[in-house]
């Protein structure tokens, strides 16, 4: 039995739980600030340091961090590397030990001017963060941005791995190719903590509403989601298009996220990420609820279109790409259906 758990009991026993539950938060609480606040002292002190060398070289290593914020993340790094001169080397880590896979060379193809592939040299050393806030920059690269900048960025020094750009184009030309897409991005699981959920029955008169207006005439419904229950939901209605989507191999079945858990293989949570982000991007309209990974397809598609059903709880929850896209996407005009049908 560990000392934590034989003070607990002590502390039990002498009726003092809760005391001491306080106080081990608190202890937490003060432990999390101070390494805080030491991270935010010494990384931007050694990644100036090691910038010398004319390389930037960043891990983002985080449990946390989705695949659509690493995106952004990355491409804010970019624009500061091109501003200061510097070559940017990027890895993707979780914080699982004995973990050493680079997850971002996974999915993408460093490029040089000519749009030649670029070796990766092993020998780098990176500095690890766990956001792009500890580097303290002197700017605050995701609010110079937009995703016309975005999109030149990304597509002058990166490609997409050729497995993932031949797994796009075949389910495209497979289901895609001579029919006009509505693309709809349906975020559940662990999202309700950042945005209102909203309801598949609000989804359905979105989708119904659109296709009444529409000077098109849709062919397909294409579905990317995290939650089994919303394929299975609009295969049982009759929304007057073919539905199709993806088999990924990661779908929460049971409403629990499932790209979080160290069980899973994150390589494979990552690249069918990417490719529903790639498929939502050549939709012809896209009908999303708030996600990062969603908010990606207008970078690599600045003239797709969409519809954005809800924004997150607070401004502390909002950043770019979506303080640009909800400006001029989010569904405003039936706002009071939108908190009705969606329970808040």
């Amino acid at each position: 039995m560990g000392v934590k758990k034989k003070i607990g009991l002590i502390l039990e026993k002498a009726g003092l739980k809760q005391t001491g539950i306080r106080i081990d938060l608190t202890v937490n609480r003060w432990k999390r600030e101070a390494v805080r606040k030491i991270r935010y002292f010494y990384i931007p002190i050694i990644v100036k340091r090691r910038a010398k060398s004319g390389v930037l070289a960043i891990d983002l290593d985080s449990d946390w961090l989705g695949l659509g914020t690493r995106i952004v993340a990355t491409i804010e790094l970019l624009m500061y590397a091109e501003e200061k001169g510097l070559m940017l080397k990027m890895k993707y880590s979780y914080r699982i030990p004995k973990d050493r896979r680079n997850y971002f060379q996974e999915l993408f193809d460093e490029i040089g001017p000519e749009g030649n592939k670029l070796d990766f040299s092993e020998n780098l050393v990176f500095t690890s963060i766990r956001s792009n806030h500890e580097l303290q920059l002197e700017k605050d690269y995701n609010k110079l941005l937009d995703t016309g900048i975005a999109n030149r960025l990304f597509s002058r020094h990166y490609r997409f791995k050729t497995n993932i750009a031949e797994q796009v184009n075949q389910f495209a030309d497979g289901h895609f190719k001579g029919s006009r897409i509505l693309g709809l991005h349906y975020r559940g699981t662990d999202k309700i903590g950042e945005a209102p959920k909203v309801s598949l029955d609000f989804v359905a008169r979105v989708i119904a509403e659109t296709l009444a207006n529409s000077k098109f005439k849709y062919d397909k419904l294409f579905i990317s989601s995290d939650e089994s229950s919303c394929i299975d939901y609009f295969k049982s209605i009759d929304t007057s298009l073919q539905v199709i989507w993806r088999d990924d191999i990661y779908r929460s079945r049971d409403g629990n996220q499932f790209h979080r858990n160290p069980v899973n293989d994150f390589s494979i949570i990552n690249q069918e990420a990417l490719i529903n982000c790639l498929l939502l991007s050549k939709c012809d309209l896209l009908i999303k609820t708030a996600s990062i990974l969603s908010d990606c397809s207008k970078i690599f598609n600045p003239d797709l279109e969409m519809i954005i059903l809800n924004e997150p709880h607070s401004e502390s929850l909002k950043w770019w790409p979506a303080t640009e896209l909800n400006k001029k996407y989010l569904y405003r005009e039936n706002e009071q259906k939108v908190k009705e049908y969606s329970g808040s």
